[in-house]
């Protein structure tokens, strides 16, 4: 499963997203939030690989990146930084940092037109969307005004690999109205005799179709190697690896074209129970 980055701003506003002429998204500052420089942290643990500093802003070359940080996070997934603040970065390459450790300040150094973070995703060398890769934490504030907003994934540490974790006065019924599904439905599914005896750290397994968020092209993870398990029931020929790549966004358009549904590729709330009744009518 891949990592949860973490937002590198704790006040997330998007003020450019990903496109083909922009493969990243750019981060913007507020005043009551850090303001021109606020903080840039590490996205997830990691090794620095890669830094520059001593730049100034330059609007002559606009290739010109500016002051940056690149951090290698697996064999997988690595971050960059772009145009941080001239001698504001506290890292070296070679060092090790943690999820939240402070990397540098926020800048508009190389070519810049304002002070923004620019933010990279690379998946196995490949630029990707960051937004798709990197979720809002509790302590990180989300502007109102920010592009995608809709978009943003949030980070809750109460769920693994789509199981709840039971919290101190948790019951049943608070969790099952977090996912919209009965607590009968709910205990069926994890064998729960009795669905007034839970335990604090208990693992609840959600059924993967009553999860509240969408897959699409992109996404990753035990969710998508479901929704690929379903289809292969279905009669597609997918390798179930929990990517969400061109094959599967293929199989999804195809199976919405055969089903009456909207054609958009994204299994969202009709599409996803369209493929889990046909799949236990199988």
């Amino acid at each position: 499963m891949l990592l949860k980055l973490r937002y590198p701003v704790d006040y997330i506003t998007i003020t450019n997203e990903f496109k083909s002429n922009h493969q990243a998204i750019d981060l913007g500052w507020n005043r009551n939030y850090g303001g021109l420089n606020q903080n840039i942290y590490s996205p997830h643990d990691g090794i620095v690989v890669s830094v520059v500093d001593g730049r100034k802003n330059n609007l002559v070359n606009k290739n010109d990146a500016g002051n940056l940080v690149k951090i290698k996070h697996n064999n997988q997934l690595t971050t960059r930084l772009i145009h941080l603040l001239k001698d504001s970065i506290i890292v070296k390459e070679g060092n090790i940092v943690k999820t939240g450790d402070l990397i540098a300040k926020m800048g508009n150094s190389g070519y810049a037109l304002g002070n923004h973070l620019h933010y990279n995703v690379y998946l196995n060398s490949e630029k990707v969307n960051p937004i798709q890769y990197t979720y809002a934490y509790k302590d990180q504030i989300i502007s109102d005004n920010s592009k995608n907003k809709d978009q943003i994934l949030y980070y809750n540490e109460n769920i693994v690999d789509n199981y709840y974790i039971v919290k101190k006065n948790d019951t049943l019924s608070n969790i099952r109205n977090i996912y919209n599904i009965s607590y009968q439905e709910l205990a069926e599914y994890n064998d729960i005799s009795n669905p007034n005896l839970i335990r604090i750290g208990q693992k609840i397994k959600i059924p993967i179709f009553n999860l509240s968020f969408i897959l699409k092209e992109g996404s990753n993870g035990q969710s998508v190697k479901e929704l690929q398990k379903r289809l292969n029931q279905l009669g597609y020929n997918l390798i179930v690896d929990g990517m969400f790549g061109r094959k599967t966004k293929k199989a999804v358009l195809d199976f919405q074209n055969k089903n009456n549904l909207i054609i958009d590729g994204i299994v969202g709330k009709e599409t996803s129970n369209a493929i889990g009744w046909l799949y236990q009518s199988k």
